[in-house]
């Protein structure tokens, strides 16, 4: 499933298959991101590229992945998933794009209160305020299973902010 989303999305949004190695602006975005992370204490066993950040949304802890640059592709979980689902995705796209992936309220190292709103149009309003944080305007969404809902919702919501959806055995 994840060599599926992979490759979808880099077909969705127009970029070649990976090379495989990283060229020197690769490196230095890689360089900068790991430095610019405040790194609290993650799971022994989440690999370094899973290891993000922070963000304060409505008063809740929201884990985000950002890595790469230029323009934006955020990658949103299925139900009961988080950002280890794109875990061999998150690198290969980083090469050519700024990749986000955002573990969802209720989900992953995200917080999980008991006393939310976790419909769809809940969890798109909260993808586009991390955004907002991250100071992405703009973004192609890749949405998995229940990601995919929220990524139809968010094109729905705010069609000036959604580049293009692709969706993988989505809901």
């Amino acid at each position: 499933v994840l060599a599926v989303v992979a490759v979808l999305a880099l077909l969705a949004l127009g970029t070649a298959w990976p090379r495989m190695g990283i060229n020197a602006a690769a490196a230095a975005t890689a360089e900068r991101d790991t430095a610019s992370v405040v790194r609290p204490a993650f799971p022994d066993f989440l690999p370094e590229i899973l290891c993000g950040r922070f963000v304060d949304i409505g008063g809740h802890r929201i884990h985000v992945v950002d890595r790469g640059s230029g323009e934006a592709v955020v990658l949103l979980h299925g139900f009961g998933g988080w950002v280890w689902t794109f875990r061999d995705c998150i690198g290969p796209l980083a090469l050519h794009r700024r990749v986000v992936a955002i573990d969802l309220l209720g989900f992953g190292l995200s917080d999980k209160p008991a006393a939310a709103d976790y419909s769809l149009t809940a969890e798109a309003h909260l993808v586009f305020a991390v955004l907002d944080s991250l100071g992405i305007a703009r973004a192609d969404i890749v949405g998995h299973s229940y990601g995919g809902g929220i990524a139809a919702a968010m094109g729905l919501l705010a069609p000036e902010r959604v580049r293009s959806v692709t969706l993988a055995n989505s809901i």
